[in-house]
């Protein structure tokens, strides 16, 4: 879960707390269960009986535990915590420089009252015009409109709801 790796390198706590069985009934964590690691879900549906299973999870955890001990470090220490974390999907596609653009607005001593800033996703329909088709063309159209909706509802309220996942 993005929001878990966010509080692991910014506060160091592998604990969780939301998406709890309370709320989530079956498909729900334990509360203060581990958010990473391999102490949670996974089940040994081959039933294999000769205790191999539980080997490879133990060893499993022993691999991953350096490197969440390492992002709960960070997050532990006020000095080098994480003070950002960016999640992007594999074909998210960044200009250059467009991640320090965005790091230099959060840190812009205006913006200092906002916890979540988000890039804008849009499509470039322009690189192959001839080939847009109409349902293109409504798409690009729903961008901006959505767009436009957001930075409205945002210099109204000083707030703006989150649409997508996260």
């Amino acid at each position: 879960q993005y929001q878990d790796l966010m509080v692991l390198g910014s506060t160091g706590n592998n604990r969780a707390y939301t998406y709890l069985r309370q709320d989530y009934g079956d498909m729900g964590r334990e509360p203060d269960s581990e958010c990473f690691g391999f102490s949670g879900n996974v089940v040994n549906d081959a039933k294999q009986e000769d205790g191999s299973f539980e080997e490879a999870i133990k060893q499993m955890h022993a691999r991953g535990k350096a490197d969440v001990d390492l992002v709960a470090g960070f997050g532990l220490d006020q000095k080098n915590r994480y003070h950002y974390t960016m999640v992007l999907d594999s074909d998210t596609v960044c200009p250059a420089n467009s991640i320090r653009t965005l790091i230099e607005s959060a840190e812009h001593p205006s913006n200092r009252a906002f916890g979540i800033i988000n890039a804008n996703l849009a499509n470039d329909y322009t690189k192959d015009a001839e080939g847009c088709t109409w349902y293109m063309w409504r798409n690009a159209l729903m961008e901006v409109s959505t767009v436009n909706l957001q930075r409205g509802q945002f210099w109204i309220f000083n707030r703006v709801g989150f649409y997508g996942k996260g």
